[in-house]
Order: C-alpha cells, then sequence, then structure tokens
C-alpha cells in the first residue's frame, strides 16, 4: 500500500519477461521433474518453454505468480470413484463455495494490481507493459488445442480477464467517462506494442489493410486525454 514500495517492486528484474528478440527471450528453460518422479514422469516433463512465453510469463514474473491460481483439472473436491454417487445439492454445494474462494482471491488480486496502478506514472506503465507482454505471448491460446509449452494456463487467463474487467468498471460504469474510451488506441502500435497487429502471424484479421480509403494506423494521430482509460478498455476486448 506504500507507493515507493509498489514502485520498487515494479522495478524488480523478474517484474517483466525478457524483451523479445533478447538472448533471454529466445532462452530454453526446462523445469526440473518434481520430487520423486517416476521415469515415465520424467520424460513427460521434458518439453521446456521459452524465456519470453506463456509459461515463463506464469512462472518467473510477480504478477503471473500471483495470478496463477485456480481449481486444479482434477478437482480434489471430486474424487474419481465417489464423483458419480454424490447428490446434487452437495456438488452444488462444493462448486458455491470454491467459486466464493476464487472470486475473493481474484478481488486480492484486483487490489494488488490498483496499488501498483496508482503508485505513479512509471509503476503505471510496467504495469501494462506487463499485461501488454500477457497478451503478445499468449495469442495461441485460442486454439484449439492449445500448446501448453508457449501459452499461460487456463487459471490464468482466467485471473486475468477478471481483473481486466476489474479495471474497466469504474469508466464503464460511468457514462461521463465513455468519451475518454479512444478508438485510435487499436490503430496505433506504438501504443498497444503489437497486441492489435494488422500483419504477421499474429494479425487481428478484421484490423489489416484499409478501408474507405483510412489509413490502418493512426500513428502520431492518436492524442487520448487519458491514455490508461483505452488501454485497459481494449486490452480487456481483446
Amino acid at each position: 500500500s506504500h507507493k515507493a514500495v509498489a514502485l520498487a517492486v515494479t522495478r524488480l528484474d523478474s517484474f517483466l519477461l525478457p524483451k523479445a528478440g533478447t538472448p533471454a527471450a529466445s532462452q530454453m528453460i526446462r523445469p526440473p521433474p518434481p520430487v520423486g518422479a517416476n521415469p515415465l514422469q520424467q520424460l513427460l516433463n521434458f518439453g521446456g518453454f521459452l524465456g519470453r512465453s506463456g509459461p515463463a510469463l506464469e512462472r518467473n514474473t510477480v504478477l503471473g505468480l500471483c495470478l496463477k491460481m485456480g481449481t486444479p483439472k482434477n478437482n480434489p473436491a471430486f474424487p474419481l470413484q465417489t464423483v458419480l454417487r454424490q447428490s446434487v445439492s452437495s456438488v452444488e454445494n462444493v462448486f458455491s463455495s470454491q467459486r466464493r474462494q476464487l472470486a475473493s482471491y481474484q478481488q486480492a488480486c484486483h487490489q494488488l494490481i490498483m496499488a501498483f496502478i496508482r503508485a505513479g506514472t512509471e509503476a503505471r506503465e510496467i504495469v501494462l507493459q506487463w499485461f501488454t507482454d500477457a497478451l503478445l505471448v499468449n495469442t495461441g491460446a485460442s486454439a484449439l488445442r492449445p500448446d501448453t509449452n508457449k501459452v499461460s494456463s487456463g487459471s490464468l487467463l482466467l485471473n486475468l480477464s477478471v481483473v481486466l474487467l476489474k479495471l474497466c468498471d469504474p469508466f464503464v460504469d460511468d457514462d461521463a467517462k465513455h468519451r475518454l474510451i479512444h478508438p485510435g488506441f487499436v490503430s496505433s502500435p506504438e501504443y498497444h506494442g503489437g497486441v492489435f497487429a494488422t500483419s504477421g502471424d499474429d494479425m487481428v484479421a478484421r484490423l489489416g489493410g484499409t478501408e474507405d480509403g483510412y489509413p490502418a494506423t493512426l500513428d502520431g494521430l492518436y492524442q487520448p486525454e487519458n491514455s490508461c482509460i483505452p488501454q485497459c478498455f481494449f486490452y480487456c476486448a481483446r
């Protein structure tokens, strides 16, 4: 809650992913197998991930470690031996309890990120750069079968979406602030950092080329009254 401490945390080397194109970004990281793993588990654990990737965002950055928590794929509340024998009410009670815990956790993550954003311009820009990186390294998460060695887990992506939605609440619910959601952000690579790419493998198809004579980019023309609001809004939409 102290602005100077929040700023110091955002300056840690582990707060952001390595920049694209650097040796650290292309370094292959192979996590050690779990303690007591059998030979088959060690073989399955052989795959690694790049220093700039979805798994690296989740395991090696401060906010990634904070946002990665969620319910596991094999929920321990429902043992395979008895899952079909439980009553509907007991199953609903477990779901309700876990949803409440997850909602409390997501609210705490939102409060943490807001503390960083309110710590000043430098801290806010670093936090928003983390969100930029999170979107850039997870473009493959929408695939039918996402590559878990390239993208973050479903838990992190869900929490990321919730936090972005919460960041949008203050100005989405205020009609007077809607004019601050400047659409020029989408066409300004200098500000969105490639999140709304108009070419390449990660191109957002609906933004490619020109239409009705208007240019695809607005570099130099995008001058928002509040730069944080368009960024949060369009990152959430993305």
